[in-house]
């Protein structure tokens, strides 16, 4: 386990150490989003049930494939769904797909997809620097990369990593 721990950390420096413009030249193609969906949530299910999650899909689009950097988007969510089984609580865990109109309205456009954990969140500072490399809250274990490994390739293709996070619902008094 020890070598199988220590090969993901360096395949993720390597990957953080590379992830520049190379993005942006990913092939744009057409592809079913209802489908895409149902294999990102096919292949975390098994993970996140084992720490308790309930991986809840939504899907909102119209019918038939969207052109878009599909492999790109996989491998940034691949990222965000990870560091949400890695760092969040029992309960569950939403992956929202939604495509707006483009900015003619005729058409699909805008590809975005939301993770949404159950999980205790971020305060405002740390919400400004948790994008950044090797910057992880309480004992992760981790290298604090998985976030800055998501956004740079998110950048680089002309999108962005956006992290929110809302306060716990308070609890009624006993």
């Amino acid at each position: 386990v020890n070598a199988e721990q220590l090969a993901t950390l360096l395949r993720g420096l390597v990957d953080l150490a590379g992830a520049d413009g190379a993005a942006a030249r990913d092939e744009i193609e057409p592809h079913d989003p209802a489908r895409w969906l149902d294999d990102v949530v096919e292949a975390w299910t098994r993970r996140a049930a084992g720490r308790g999650q309930l991986i809840v899909p939504a899907c909102r689009v119209h019918d038939g494939e969207v052109s878009a950097a599909w492999h790109r988007l996989r491998q940034i969510v691949d990222l965000l769904v990870d560091n949400a089984v890695t760092h969040g609580t029992p309960g569950p865990l939403r992956i929202e797909l939604e495509v707006g109109p483009n900015d003619d309205g005729t058409g699909p456009g805008t590809v975005t997809c939301r993770v949404i954990d159950s999980g205790p969140g971020l305060d405002d500072l740390q919400l400004g620097t948790a994008l950044e490399p090797f910057v992880h809250f309480g004992d992760t274990g981790g290298l604090g990369i998985g976030l800055a490994r998501a956004d740079r390739p998110a950048r680089a293709a002309e999108g962005d990593v956006t992290l929110a996070s809302a306060p716990p619902p308070t609890q009624p008094p006993v």
